[in-house]
């Protein structure tokens, strides 16, 4: 039996990456796109399409800047290969800027993906392969599991699932989109890797050095308000209370009060 080709709109753009440029300066290049190249599909792997209505599965990020690798994680898992976000993350190596667009496509590819990434200037996902990730609000990627005229539902490894309005979708979308699908070479089964606890801190001070020097100050702050309290239970008994020093005793009070507050 044919294969149904998809018809492509012409105002689509694939983004291209230099691969002379990849180990200097990743660089993006705008190149028009030929409709025969969007449309064709690997024989082998053209049954992954009546897949498309299965539920993608959620996985969450752990820090800011794994977004990225969370999204390829559920695309990874949708296709059959249960993958962890940390096994994307230590696979890709990423650092405290987290995944580029470049990144995603690079690590989508290296576990067997066939990876498209496209420019659509304009909200239509008619001819887009769902799911696919997106560039969200400049900073982030989300994944587009369903998309219709009047609304959208994305899948946000931040927020989790979200039903959006067209308008709402407009509002976030950057338009660079970048599809998915099983190559050749893509192999549905998970590969065992021990996760040690010293190497899941290593790479969680790697990615988040400023969160962890705002926890480690906040904890000494804590520390010392609790030693403070003692001190001056000490310092009103022995000295203030013989005395009847009133107006000390109400600076006590509030400065007591302030520390049981904090805590």
């Amino acid at each position: 039996m044919r294969e149904r080709q998809f018809k492509t709109p012409g105002y689509w753009s694939a983004l291209s990456f230099d691969e002379d440029d990849i180990s200097d300066k990743p660089t993006l290049k705008m190149i028009k796109v030929k409709p025969e190249d969007l449309s064709r599909e690997s024989p082998k792997h053209s049954l992954w399409r009546k897949l498309r209505r299965r539920r993608l599965p959620q996985l969450s990020q752990m820090t800011m800047v794994e977004c990225g690798a969370a999204c390829l994680a559920m695309i990874l898992s949708y296709y059959g290969r249960k993958t962890s976000v940390s096994e994307v993350s230590t696979r890709c190596d990423i650092g405290r800027d987290g995944l580029s667009a470049l990144s995603v496509v690079k690590a989508a590819r290296s576990y067997g993906m066939r990876v498209r990434a496209i420019s659509l200037p304009r909200n239509d996902f008619r001819f887009v392969r769902l799911p696919a990730i997106i560039h969200w609000e400049f900073n982030h990627f989300v994944i587009v599991e369903r998309w219709s005229t009047k609304h959208v539902d994305i899948v946000d490894p931040a927020a989790g699932r979200r039903r959006l309005s067209a308008e709402e979708f407009d509002a976030g979308f950057t338009g660079i989109a970048i599809m998915l699908e099983p190559g050749t070479q893509f192999n549905r089964k998970t590969l065992p890797r021990k996760i040690t606890l010293r190497g899941y801190l290593l790479q969680y001070i790697q990615q988040t050095p400023l969160t962890l020097l705002q926890i480690l100050g906040s904890s000494l702050i804590l520390q010392a308000i609790g030693l403070m309290s003692p001190l001056l239970s000490k310092f009103l008994i022995d000295d203030v209370l013989p005395y009847k020093q009133v107006g000390i005793m109400t600076l006590l009070a509030v400065g007591m009060m302030l520390i049981i507050l904090s805590q």
